[in-house]
């Protein structure tokens, strides 16, 4: 009777140690498909889990449909998702060798992906590659920018190259200080007013058509330049002249 109540005592306590370390051991468990999210343990679900702020103002995030329908996490607010670190604040990987994306942005009429500095130094945005790709790139697929640089007082953009080339220009190449200088008849000269131009401009010029004109010299002045021939075209021609002003 002792030993039959005693088997019955190791039996009870085996049960409870093995369910003891089931439990214990299997901390994902905790957090499967409709359970809350548990912190510092791995959670694994089949469609995408909510997150978002109802005081943000952020209205109907229930009713967006996340692209694509496999994400993981899918957050709303006034700011979706917001990082802060001492190496990266974000950072994104992907598995895809070519095709795909560390991280991605979209808008439909908005900015798709923003990077400020509020420092006096910095850099906004960094791009780098260790190949033969580009460190940024940028894809207008209509007939807008692919890349656009706009600094109120310094340069928009800024093309470095220690042995190789600053910038390689694939295409036609517009500047919006040059353009084309009518000088009529019984004139040997003509002024071209532009915003900008000092006395140190450097400017090139050349005729535009045949005949025995040629441009004889250019004088820069502020906020304007004179374009000079060697002679001043007879009635009824007008002499065409292309001009390029470089600083």
């Amino acid at each position: 009777m002792k030993l039959r109540t005693r088997l019955g005592g190791a039996v009870a306590l085996v049960a409870l140690a093995f369910a003891v370390v089931v439990v214990a051991g299997s901390p994902g468990a905790l957090a499967t498909q409709g359970s809350p999210i548990t912190a510092g343990q791995g959670n694994s679900e089949t469609a995408v889990t909510r997150l978002y702020n109802t005081t943000a103002g952020f209205q109907g995030c229930d009713a967006v449909t996340p692209n694509p329908s496999t994400s993981g996490l899918f957050v709303c607010g006034s700011h979706g998702l917001m990082g802060a670190g001492t190496a990266a604040g974000l950072f994104g990987i992907t598995e895809d060798s070519s095709t795909g994306y560390g991280v991605e942005g979209k808008t439909v009429k908005g900015t798709g992906v923003y990077g400020h500095n509020t420092g006096s130094t910095g850099i906004g945005v960094w791009g780098q590659t260790g190949g033969t790709g580009s460190a940024v790139y940028g894809e207008a697929t209509v007939n807008g920018a692919g890349v656009f640089g706009d600094s109120p007082a310094g340069t928009g953009v800024q093309a470095r190259s220690t042995t190789g080339t600053a910038l390689n220009v694939l295409g036609k190449a517009k500047f919006s200080r040059s353009g084309l200088a009518f000088l009529p008849s019984g004139s040997n000269h003509v002024t071209v007013n532009m915003s900008g131009a000092t006395t140190g401009s450097m400017i090139l010029a050349t005729v535009q058509q045949k005949g025995p004109f040629f441009v004889k010299n250019v004088v820069p002045a502020t906020g304007s330049f004179t374009i000079y021939l060697n002679k001043a075209p007879a009635y009824p021609n007008t002499v065409i002249v292309a001009y390029f002003v470089l600083n």
